[in-house]
């Protein structure tokens, strides 16, 4: 562990898509952030402003803390949802999926986030989950052994940072997570102490919102609570955690009996009284950035490439790099994106080729020369093949995926489907949506959509579940298998217990509907509710529409208006549609002589 973290809490107080043709994009600069975007050098440099100022607010409050990685950082801002949209198209593919104003994305090699530029510059509410996202990874170079309920208080702490012209405030209270302890109760602080990633509190998308705002809670508490009076018992847990101690160990020796923190946060949660830090941050007239630089076309389809690398879209990675390559063949940033989507698809020959292209082009490019070291080196299918023979099944996977595909040298693709079947059956999620995938699109193997079906299911079984949504949606659409509709229903609801929002969004409109599952208005009612309490639009745009439905909850069209709203501000569009529509219907219900 950095000593950072431990100083700031003494110191605060799908198919491929169409390559599309790109707007202008510029690249501004300041000394730790490059912001690229499409909405002039006005919007780089606010974009920069606020990013800038956060990081102040870091550096005040963790002075000795690690404020960057070996991961490139690069913030991207988009001027309007259409743009964003290009970009990170998966969030708008659900057409009743979430539409996010800003998506925090780490790739493994760059950590990415996009916020658009329209929001307004006061309302931070908008800005959260790009926040949440930045200080998240900045928690993580400085304490990667935090325990969830700390790691996600910190970040949600940090998060919820508000930037002003000439400071910023660190501690702003979360109204929604008080709510949220007030109408379920605190869990025993021992309790949430335990949880990790493998707790129903985490995978539960019903309990997970009580998780959250009760590690906020603690936080909040021992960093800012009775003005600050309880840091030092949080810096004594951190310095536990940095000696390799037990979280909960840690805990217990730091702050005590977990009874008594029980009783101090119920009086802390009925008493709001949050203070927040104010830390001066007059940023704006001393941050230099560099001109405004126009990417060329090929640089904007480069950039597109590695967000969507970073989002695991590999065939829309290579349709952007394609295209970038045949415009610009001496782009050395495409060879590097060419070289880690290469690395990421198991395909070290050309890593190897690209990397080697990328640095005779610039010489010495430092995420080319970390690639250069990951995929050079000695042959590793001997290494693989005696860590398989010896028990490893991630080892017998890549070992598969080599043979199946020649590139490390030897093509036997019955063998290495063998091999990667055999690591699918061990339990290896990974593996089992690899061969999915292969059967898919024939790579390597014959083309057999209903084995890519059945091979999600077993990932899904084994703990993937973007596999679970997979195999849902092919079941629902009959891609593959005959349209299945109770095999669907379980996808999503196990996607929904591990705390998936889409796939509780899902399983909500099935039971709605009946479609797959018994008709249960009263838990989709909940699930809408749920979704709706934690921030997602959709969620609170099915929940009104339940209001003035014929089959739904009793006709209430003023709460129904009520929900529309709060979904269309949280960027629903179907929301805002609807909206218009109740609107309308409600103000015709009051004109005179109608009865």
């Amino acid at each position: 562990m950095t000593p950072g973290l431990l100083a700031g809490v003494l110191a605060l107080g799908a198919a491929a898509a169409p390559v599309e043709k790109d707007g202008t994009w510029i690249e501004v600069k300041s000394p730790f952030f490059v912001v690229l975007t499409d909405a002039g050098g006005g919007a780089a440099r606010r974009t920069i402003s606020r990013f800038e100022k956060i990081r102040a607010a870091f550096a005040a409050v963790m002075p000795t803390a690690k404020l960057s990685g070996e991961r490139e950082l690069l913030i991207i801002a988009p001027r309007s949802e259409k743009s964003l949209r290009s970009l990170v198209p998966e969030w708008w593919e659900n057409k009743d999926g979430i539409r996010p104003s800003t998506v925090h994305l780490t790739g493994r090699d760059h950590v990415f986030v996009l916020v658009r530029t329209d929001l307004r510059e006061d309302d931070d509410e908008s800005y959260h989950a790009a926040q949440w996202g930045y200080s998240s990874h900045l928690i993580g170079l400085n304490v990667p052994r935090l325990p969830l309920w700390a790691y996600r208080g910190f970040a949600d702490f940090y998060a919820r940072t508000t930037v002003q012209k000439e400071r910023v405030l660190v501690g702003r209270a979360a109204a929604l997570h008080v709510r949220t302890l007030r109408d379920r109760g605190l869990m025993p602080v021992s309790a949430l102490w335990a949880v990790d990633r493998r707790s129903p509190e985490y995978l539960d998308r019903d309990r997970l919102p009580r998780f959250d705002a009760e590690s906020w809670t603690l936080v909040h508490y021992l960093m800012l609570g009775d003005k600050g009076v309880h840091r030092p018992t949080l810096a004594r847990f951190l310095a536990l955690l940095g000696q390799n101690r037990e979280p909960e160990d840690a805990a217990r020796e730091a702050f005590g009996d977990p009874r008594q923190l029980d009783e101090a946060l119920g009086v802390y949660i009925r008493s709001q009284a949050f203070y927040m830090q104010n830390i001066e941050a007059d940023v704006d007239s001393k941050v230099q950035t560099s001109p405004e630089r126009p990417l060329s076309s090929a640089e904007a389809l480069a950039m597109r490439a590695a967000v969507h690398l970073a989002s695991e879209r590999y065939p829309d990675a290579h349709a952007c790099l394609d295209e970038a390559l045949r415009i610009d063949p001496k782009l050395a940033w495409a060879h590097e994106i060419r070289a880690s989507l290469a690395w990421a698809e198991e395909d070290p020959l050309v890593a190897r080729e690209a990397v080697e292209r990328a640095l005779a082009l610039e010489p010495g490019r430092p995420l080319a020369t970390r690639l250069q070291e990951r995929v050079s080196g000695p042959p590793t299918v001997k290494g693989a093949e005696r860590l398989c023979d010896a028990g490893d099944l991630e080892a017998c996977a890549n070992l598969g995926a080599w043979l199946i595909d020649g590139s490390g040298g030897t093509t036997d693709p019955a063998r290495g489907v063998a091999l990667v079947e055999k690591a699918c059956s061990g339990g290896r999620a990974e593996a089992c949506a690899s061969l999915s995938w292969r059967h898919r699109q024939g790579k390597g193997v014959p083309v057999d959509a209903g084995r890519a079906v059945a091979l999600l299911e077993k990932a899904c079984a084994a703990g993937d579940t973007e596999s679970c949504l997979a195999a849902a949606s092919d079941h629902q659409a009959g891609r593959g298998v005959p349209a299945n509709p109770e095999a669907a229903g379980r996808m999503f609801e196990t996607a929904c217990t591990r705390g998936d929002r889409n796939g509780c969004i899902a399983l909500a409109w099935m039971l709605q509907k009946g479609e797959g599952v018994p008709r249960d208005l009263e838990r989709a009612t909940a699930l809408y509710e749920d979704g709706c309490l934690a921030g997602d639009g959709a969620s609170c745009t099915r929940l009104g529409l339940l209001y003035v439905a014929p089959d739904g909850l009793p006709n209430d069209p003023e709460h129904a208006k009520q929900l529309l709203g709060k979904g269309c501000e949280l960027g629903d569009p179907w929301g805002c549609s609807n909206l218009e529509i109740v609107t309308e219907m409600i103000a015709r219900t009051k004109k005179p002589g109608r009865h």
